[in-house]
C-alpha cells in the first residue's frame, strides 16, 4: 500500500491510525523511498569484507573490555550497539513508535528531498511468511525486540530490529 500525504503531521496521523487498527506495528522513517535493505547489503564486496573485519574487531573489543559483560551476554546486543554506532550490519532499524519514524523520515541529514517515506511492517505477517518459507532460506528474517543494557538511544527511539541477511529483501 502506498499513500501520499501533504505533511509530516498527516503522515504521522496516518501511521498512528494504522498502528491503532493493528494493520502495522513497526515503522521506519526514510528520507526517500529506498529499498528496504540492511546497511551491510548496500556495500560492494570489498567494503563488505572490510566491514566484516571491523565487526570482528568490535566483537573482540566488546568481549575483552571489563564492564561490558551485560552487552556481550547476547550477540544480538553487540550487533545492536555496533549498528547504533554506525557499523553496517544485517539489522534494519525500525521503531514501534510512528512519531519516531516520522521524525527520522524528515530529519535525515544531507537530503533535499521533498518526498519522504515511512515504511510500515506487520510483524505477525512477516513471522508467518518466514515460518512458511524457512526450508527454502538459509536463515529467515527475524523480528528482534529486546532491551540492550545502557543503550539509551535505542530505548528513547522505541528501537527494534529486523534481522535481514538478504540483499534484496523486498
Amino acid at each position: 500500500m502506498r499513500t501520499r500525504v501533504e505533511s509530516q503531521a498527516e503522515a504521522t496521523e496516518l501511521v498512528l491510525r494504522l498502528q491503532k487498527t493493528h494493520e502495522f506495528d513497526w515503522f521506519r522513517g526514510q528520507a526517500q523511498d529506498w529499498p528496504l535493505k540492511p546497511s551491510m547489503a548496500r556495500l560492494d564486496e570489498a567494503s563488505r569484507q572490510r566491514c566484516l573485519g571491523q565487526l570482528e574487531r568490535f566483537f573482540h573489543w566488546a568481549h575483552t573490555t571489563p564492564g561490558l559483560e551485560p552487552i556481550t551476554s547476547s550477540d544480538d546486543y553487540v550487533i545492536a550497539v555496533a549498528q547504533h554506532y554506525g557499523l553496517p550490519t544485517t539489522f534494519i532499524d525500525f521503531t514501534t513508535d510512528p512519531r519516531v519514524a516520522a521524525f527520522f523520515a524528515v530529519q535525515s541529514v544531507g537530503t533535499e528531498q521533498t518526498e519522504h517515506c515511512i515504511k510500515c511492517l506487520n510483524t505477525s505477517s512477516l513471522r508467518g511468511f518466514a515460518e512458511s518459507w524457512t526450508a527454502s532460506w538459509e536463515r529467515p528474517p527475524e523480528c528482534l525486540q529486546f532491551s540492550v543494557p545502557n543503550l539509551w538511544r535505542m530505548e528513547a527511539q522505541s528501537g527494534v530490529f529486523l534481522f535481514c541477511p538478504y540483499d534484496d529483501f523486498e
